[in-house]
């Protein structure tokens, strides 16, 4: 929304007081939902004196923008639809891909905690601290892997506060299968997997793929067999999805192991099938466990050029080192580093931007108590799950001007 206000006066004389219909839909597309009095202090009026808010919002409601339910606001499937298309002409930049990064904070059980204490404290310090804070005032986008919730013959339906969980985006649980196993297959079938995830109101689901930086050291798997064997469970997938009528919530993942090339195989193994542009969202598998920066940017660089700038990339448990090289080429990505350094180090980590140069740096900075695990463990996921989402708005901030890079 920086743009926009800087340019907010013209807008004002250009189109006069339909600007804050304008305004009342941008903001709604950003945060989904809030209450009427949330929209009195984010505009800065005050409700006695500003009664003609009321009546764009009456107005909203009448061209099906908005859903009004006593004194909540929600964006309608409509709204968003025009937002998008207004975001596009305030916000073009053909530098660089379109719309902000999203994060996903990839947990289960005892992480899922950390996030209703996370949310709790949003709400209580509401509008009061900083301004990103509205953008999780009503939940967090949370990847749930559902390979921890099967117990060898059938899955557990998870128990998540789906109240605070704002999008929800279902992994297969291939790292966590792969980690404990060494056969080559899942343990459960393509439809199973589907008809679980569906149980939880998912937004997106990614299809059964086949772990290559896992599977490949331990000689379980081939690497052509490996991509083989995604694009298979993919297809199957899809198929199921599709007599599910749920085929817009479908990612489909793309495998390799240590060369650009294989990434690129593997959609063209999907688009012999017809299956390409017909999805507007893909994921990117076998990155997290990479350790050379050369190798996620060539990945990356090279699927967003197969791609295009209209298809959206999801990157899989990247680590937010290497992040910062490729986050202009990318839609969103998930972490669970947030839960890993808690419940491994009792360790907190913040993040900083440091001037070094000329040019920006972002650093994170890891503080361990005194004695190990002097904290309780949730209390510190929570913390650093908010020290993550706020380096994912700095990075936002970043990619909103292009003189700003950091490396």
């Amino acid at each position: 929304m920086n743009r926009l206000s800087i340019h907010e006066e013209y807008l004002k004389i250009l189109f006069g007081t339909s600007w804050m219909r304008i305004k009342i839909l941008l903001l709604l597309s950003v945060h989904g939902r809030m209450s009427i009095d949330e929209l009195y202090k984010i505009i800065d009026k005050e409700k006695r004196k500003y009664q003609y808010l009321l009546k764009h919002i009456k107005t909203l409601k009448k061209l099906n923008l908005i859903k009004v339910e006593g004194n909540n606001l929600e964006i309608t499937s409509k709204g968003k639809d025009l937002a998008n298309v207004l975001l596009k002409i305030f916000r073009k930049n053909d530098n660089n891909i379109d719309s902000n990064i999203e994060i996903y904070l990839a947990g289960h059980f005892k992480a899922m905690e950390s996030l209703i204490i996370l949310n709790n404290f949003i709400k209580d310090i509401g509008i009061h601290i900083y301004n990103f804070s509205r953008k999780y005032l009503h939940g967090f986008p949370v990847l749930l892997s559902l390979g921890v919730y099967w117990n060898s013959s059938k899955f557990i339906t998870p128990k998540i506060p789906r109240d605070i969980i704002s999008k929800l985006f279902i992994d297969s649980g291939a790292q966590q299968f792969y980690n404990k196993f060494n056969k080559p297959y899942y343990p459960y079938t393509p439809r199973d997997y589907i008809e679980i995830a569906m149980k939880l109101n998912p937004d997106f689901i990614a299809t059964l793929d086949i772990p290559l930086d896992l599977v490949f050291p331990k000689r379980i798997m081939g690497i052509k067999e490996g991509i083989k064997k995604t694009v298979e469970y993919g297809i199957e997938c899809i198929s199921i999805a599709e007599k599910y009528n749920i085929m817009e919530k479908i990612v489909p993942v793309l495998q390799g192991y240590n060369n650009p090339e294989e990434w690129l195989e593997c959609y063209d193994l999907y688009k012999e099938h017809g299956i390409d542009k017909k999805f507007k969202v893909w994921g990117i598998g076998s990155l997290c466990t990479a350790k050379r920066k050369s190798l996620v940017v060539d990945v990356i660089s090279n699927i967003r050029k197969k791609v295009g700038k209209e298809i959206k990339l999801h990157v899989f448990g990247l680590s937010l080192n290497l992040l910062r090289y490729v986050y202009d080429k990318i839609n969103s990505y998930d972490t669970s580093v947030w839960v890993y350094w808690s419940k491994m180090d009792g360790a907190l980590f913040s993040t900083f931007p440091k001037n070094h140069k000329g040019k920006l740096k972002l650093r994170f900075m890891q503080f361990k108590s005194r004695k190990k695990h002097l904290y309780d463990t949730v209390e510190l996921m929570a913390l650093n799950a908010l020290n993550v989402l706020i380096h994912n708005e700095i990075l936002n901030l970043f990619k909103s001007f292009t003189t700003i890079r950091f490396r």
